[in-house]
């Protein structure tokens, strides 16, 4: 904080924040697509809630086995890599529903 001024820290979060809000944004339109409207609601409740208790529950798990078992400080980031990657495979898949009527 002392080699920025105040404005450095605002800023700072703002381009952090910036990523977030865009994924924000789209995830919520993506996921109401994915399902009809009949099960939309428990659909995108139990997919997300799953999805989080399985990856968001594990993750300090794993990563602190990833340290211990290969001694790096930074092997949990590989760990997020490659999750981002199976993420980019599944959203690829996704189909385009933009011209299409929701069912």
């Amino acid at each position: 904080m002392s080699s920025g001024g105040f404005l450095a820290a605002p800023s700072g979060q703002l381009l952090l924040w910036l990523p977030a809000a865009v994924f924000c944004g789209v995830s919520l339109a993506a996921y109401s697509e994915m399902f009809p409207t009949t099960i939309r609601s428990t659909g995108v409740g139990i997919s997300y809630s799953v999805a989080t208790a399985l990856f968001s529950g594990t993750t300090p798990l794993i990563s602190t086995l990833l340290i211990e078992r290969t001694g790096s400080d930074v092997s949990p980031a590989w760990y997020l890599m490659a999750a981002g990657v199976v993420s980019g495979l599944v959203i690829l898949g996704i189909r385009e529903t933009s011209r299409s009527e929701l069912r």
